[in-house]
């Protein structure tokens, strides 16, 4: 896959929103691409940080995103 069609999946990976294969590509991709990496990382941060603006949270987003993605890696990795 281009870069450009993982990141119009972006969105469907965070609402957890993907089909077995399309997954498969996109983390595989993700893992080896940096630029996807980085844009992956902003759309959940943005994400993530207007959500919990909206409901007056505190957070740490940038410890999130990398528990988060942890957890999405072994869950992808266990599955293969």
């Amino acid at each position: 896959m281009i870069c450009k069609e993982i990141e119009k999946m972006i969105p469907s990976f965070l609402e957890d929103d993907l089909d077995t294969d399309d997954l498969r590509e996109f983390m595989e991709h993700v893992e080896r691409c940096n630029d996807c990496m980085e844009e992956l990382s902003i759309q959940f941060l943005v994400t993530e940080g207007m959500a919990r603006l909206e409901s007056g949270s505190v957070f740490d987003l940038q410890n999130e995103w990398c528990r988060c993605y942890r957890i999405y890696r072994r869950s992808w990795r266990e599955q293969h």
